[in-house]
């Protein structure tokens, strides 16, 4: 293995030890509801720093009404989640993270 992969392999796993490197600008999602599969999408707003604040859609009828809808509150709920599980850096095991051993 190349030295410099190595290096690469180490600065990973320090940026994944600080989340607040990341900052999530858009989202897009296929939901499956009981129906039918609806597309989340979410827009972070340019104008605020906080991650939580932008805008939100769904293709569901009961969106285009009320500018909210359940696939778009699990969503919410779940991002937490689906980012922790899916930005995990995909480093090999042989590289610890620090402090792990």
């Amino acid at each position: 293995m190349h030295s410099s992969l190595v290096r690469k392999m180490l600065k990973a796993r320090v940026y994944a030890e600080e989340p607040d490197r990341l900052t999530i600008t858009s989202f897009r999602a296929s939901f499956r509801g009981d129906n039918c599969t609806h597309t989340v999408e979410f827009e972070a707003s340019e104008s605020v720093d906080s991650p939580e604040s932008g805008m939100w859609a769904c293709t569901c009828e009961y969106f285009r009404g009320r500018s909210t809808c359940s696939h778009v509150m699990a969503a919410q709920e779940m991002r937490p989640t689906m980012i922790r599980r899916h930005h995990r850096p995909r480093v090999p095991a042989l590289v610890p993270l620090w402090g792990r051993g």
